[in-house]
């Protein structure tokens, strides 16, 4: 594999041996999360032309194919618009790619380790900005975390992806209230007669124990 991969302050040319390593983290990454819609091949790619550089940070720098002098900076996501807004979980090609050039360089320095390496590497930060947010799809509710180093641009992202999945609209239309017609037995959800008497009326029916009801 030719590759950029720095160390300490210093970025160096994959040691012999690391092409080895590449194909071994491809095919486990392989059996893992299958193509990929074939972002795993382009990922390899990337790799082998040297287009990958892990940064004294932990961070990695993977080279656009598609812009020369456009770059992606990938610590745990990638900022590209495909992994923003198609590549499932965010696995785009430079994701991939930075994935499989530190599994590779990881390998080789456990099989030839520095002979002035006084401590062991530390672990890789984590991303500065993530933010998670819950969304509903094909009817079920789903949590999606989105991770970036920079967070005006992770917030672009986060309202991109919301208003892919809008709130859905509140029924603004009061409840209906029954309103019982004159005459009706509310009670017994029947139709009362009218009667009258001194100038006075009202409404009743006769229950069948021979007793009156007036609709209370």
């Amino acid at each position: 594999m030719v590759a950029s991969l720095a160390q300490n302050d210093q970025s160096h040319s994959t040691p012999a041996g690391a092409l080895d390593n590449l194909d071994q983290v491809a095919d486990r990454a392989y059996a893992a999360l299958g193509p990929c819609h074939g972002r795993l091949a382009k990922a390899v790619a990337l790799a082998r032309s040297g287009a990958v550089t892990l940064l004294p940070s932990g961070y990695v720098e993977v080279q656009s194919q598609s812009t020369d002098d456009r770059t992606y900076t990938v610590n745990g996501s990638c900022p590209c618009p495909d992994a923003a807004y198609q590549a499932p979980e965010g696995r785009c090609k430079h994701l991939l790619a930075a994935w499989l050039v530190r599994r590779a360089h990881s390998a080789q320095s456990q099989a030839h380790p520095s002979p002035d390496a006084a401590e062991p590497t530390s672990a890789l930060p984590e991303a500065p900005a993530s933010v998670n947010c819950h969304i509903t799809l094909e009817g079920r509710q789903v949590q999606v975390t989105l991770r970036d180093t920079d967070e005006t641009r992770l917030l672009e992202r986060l309202a991109a992806l919301l208003r892919q999945y809008p709130l859905p609209e509140a029924d603004s239309t009061p409840p209906s209230r029954h309103v019982p017609q004159s005459g009706w037995c509310a009670v017994h959800s029947v139709q009362m007669g009218r009667n009258e008497k001194a100038g006075r009326f009202w409404y009743s029916h006769r229950l069948p124990n021979g007793t009156w009801c007036k609709g209370r």
